[in-house]
């Protein structure tokens, strides 16, 4: 089924995709060079909240 999807979403110009895309303001490169691992891991962390992912294994 998910292949089907997938071929139907190719054939409609990709219309169909759950890629997400993160930029930084004014699409501008996002830069956390600066960051520990930590900080990093809390920043995307956020963004992915703020972007409605689902983070963690509550399995």
């Amino acid at each position: 089924m998910a292949d089907m999807l997938e071929r139907i979403a190719k054939e409609m110009g990709d219309v169909y995709s759950n890629r997400r895309e993160v930029t930084g303001r004014g699409g501008r490169p996002m830069r956390y060079s600066d960051l520990t691992d930590e900080q990093l891991d809390a920043r995307i962390a956020q963004l992915l909240g703020t972007a409605g992912i689902a983070i963690g294994g509550g399995g």
